[in-house]
């Protein structure tokens, strides 16, 4: 038994490596309860957690039953707009929840009540589970000899990840090179075939800018340099992605070995988050509840009841999964095809093209007014992104999935947010009835969107700006969105570019924005070009300030407000007493 402990010591120093390779910085869980009124908690068995103790709600009595199924009500309850959002993995439960405030607030804002389908797919958990528990789709509790055979895993992970390196350290290879190509083989072929490029799609998805120019050429449109002419974009590239492929050569063993198993283990809490199956359970229907299956199985009922019962009501439903909460997604749409959906949006999916067509395509061809949107990174950020110097792995997560974690035999085995799986299987998607409904996006290869594989959530990207001229990433939304923030702030600082004294006007440059503003005589005394002022905004007068001179410009047009926001559901969970 000594040996066995040293050797589980052993297993998850190297999780924990890899883990901090990967994930970022944990957050605090919020205290109130008002922060988790949106939020649907799982827990590593498929079972309901309460959101605010964290602990297993039972479900063993009536009461509880009861109580349950009335917060269901009411965490779907709307007469406008739901949002439904599902994360990926590699999410510990205090990073989803501190997102899920985050997110929660903004999208109220837009006029949406959100709800987070937050299921715990940690690293250390999975692997965890993945060594003394699961066996080959069972649960071997204690007594059943899941610690007894965890050895015999592990050795069986070192073994798989010692004879997969060779062919990691291809692919990786491939990939690197792929960072050089202006133009990809694929896009060759599209045009050689007359095939539509993915961003010239009718109707895309906000104001998502073109990621190719005329020629096929992919545009690299990070700031201030031209990446795919200048030499030295070139060389920068050149250089720092030699020197992460040779760190990522160092760890590739780790992820073979240790990468797998977590993702078998995250696979299954993606699907017992719906089908939790557990036929061992004592009195496992209480009162017409059935407890064999997830929370998630639970709410998607809810909200089928809920239509079923209101057929007048008018409710736009938008279904959104990131990464893994792709195959949950994915899961729900083959289960549900009765909900109508306003718009289902899959960013950076896991889930495959198989999947797509299993489940998504069938819901397009019943629904008709339904629009799907599929959020893709751009290439080049695809295969350039990197995890701690290269030692935390190279390429996207999904490079890792098809490359490493994962064994598809075929195109529409791969992943379905991959631009090159999409490109390679565009037949996929050219579907006769519903081509029209699907959307394949590309992110621009800039700094004002996704450049990796976890930011597809964010609200912000463009980290060397003040937030307040920052673009706003509104994934949600399907209307066109302003190039820029349109002065949504207190107060912020431009620089003076020109002042029209004959006219009246002074130019003011905010946030790489020329801006000219209405001014009188008095607004040009102690000001001079190029010199810094702040401008402060209260409802339609801006202020220019330098010093302790205060100068009042009256603008138009006015700027819009944000649209009415919904009554928030202030309904958790009962707490498990």
């Amino acid at each position: 038994m000594s040996r066995l402990r040293v050797m589980l010591l052993i297993s998850f120093l190297m999780v924990e490596c890899f883990m901090t390779s990967i994930t970022g910085c944990k957050y605090q869980t919020p205290k109130k309860p008002d922060d988790f009124r949106n939020i649907m908690l799982v827990g590593k068995y498929g079972t309901p957690k309460n959101t605010i103790t964290n602990k297993v709600y039972p479900l063993t009595n009536k009461p509880e039953v009861e109580n349950y199924q009335q917060y269901l009500k009411e965490l779907v309850k709307s007469d406008g707009k739901l949002l439904i959002y599902i994360h990926g993995g590699l999410n510990e439960v205090n990073d989803a929840n501190k997102r899920a405030k985050t997110l929660g607030e903004e999208m109220e804002n837009t006029g949406y009540n959100p709800i987070f389908i937050n299921w715990d797919s940690d690293l250390f958990s999975t692997y965890g589970q993945h060594l003394v528990s699961d066996r080959q789709g069972e649960l071997w509790k204690s007594g059943r000899g899941g610690i007894t055979t965890s050895a015999f895993i592990f050795l069986e992970d070192v073994g798989r990840g010692l004879i997969k390196t060779p062919m990691v350290w291809v692919y990786q290879t491939k990939d690197f090179f792929r960072l050089f190509s202006p133009t990809y083989p694929e896009v060759n072929a599209a045009k050689k075939n007359n095939l539509e490029l993915l961003e010239d799609k009718v109707e895309p998805f906000g104001s998502v800018p073109k990621v190719v120019d005329s020629e096929g050429n992919l545009l690299d449109q990070r700031r201030g340099k031209n990446f795919l002419v200048g030499l030295g974009g070139k060389a920068e590239d050149l250089g720092g992605g030699v020197f992460r492929l040779c760190n990522g050569w160092w760890t590739a063993p780790l992820f073979a070995a240790i990468g797998t198993g977590c993702w078998y283990d995250m696979n299954r809490r993606a699907n017992i988050t719906i089908d939790k199956n557990q036929f061992y359970l004592e009195n496992p229907i209480i009162d017409g509840f059935d407890r064999r299956y997830g929370p998630g199985y639970h709410l998607f009922e809810e909200i089928k009841k809920q239509q079923e019962e209101h057929p007048t009501r008018k409710i736009v439903i938008v279904l959104i999964g990131h990464s893994m909460g792709t195959i949950i997604a994915s899961k729900v749409l083959a289960l549900w095809p009765e909900i109508n959906y306003e718009r289902i949006i899959f960013m950076a999916a896991a889930c495959t093209i198989d999947d797509f067509r299993a489940a998504v395509v069938p819901h397009l061809k019943k629904c008709k007014n339904t629009k799907f949107y599929n959020y893709m990174l751009h290439p080049k950020a695809e295969n350039i992104e990197w995890h701690y110097a290269g030692f935390g792995g190279t390429g996207s997560l999904l490079n890792q999935i098809d490359n490493i974690y994962a064994n598809p035999n075929s195109e529409s085995c791969r992943t379905l947010g991959k631009w090159i799986n999409v490109m390679n299987g565009r037949r996929f998607f050219e579907i006769e009835g519903v081509k029209n409904q699907i959307h394949l996006v590309t992110m621009p290869f800039s700094e004002r969107w996704p450049r990796e594989h976890g930011e597809f959530d964010n609200l912000y990207f463009d980290t060397k700006k003040p937030k307040n001229c920052q673009h706003i990433w509104h994934f949600w939304l399907d209307e066109e969105e302003p190039e820029e923030s349109d002065f949504n702030f207190e107060k912020i600082t431009g620089v003076v570019e020109k002042m029209n004294t004959k006219e009246g006007t002074i130019t003011v440059n905010v946030c790489d924005k020329e801006v000219t503003l209405n001014a009188d005589g008095k607004m040009f005394e102690g000001i001079n070009e190029k010199e810094k002022v702040e401008i402060g905004k209260e409802g339609k007068v801006l202020k220019c300030i330098k010093k302790v001179k205060v100068y009042s410009i009256p603008v138009a047009p006015a700027v819009p407000g944000p649209p009415p926001q919904t009554t928030p559901n202030t309904t958790v969970p009962p707490v498990q007493q």
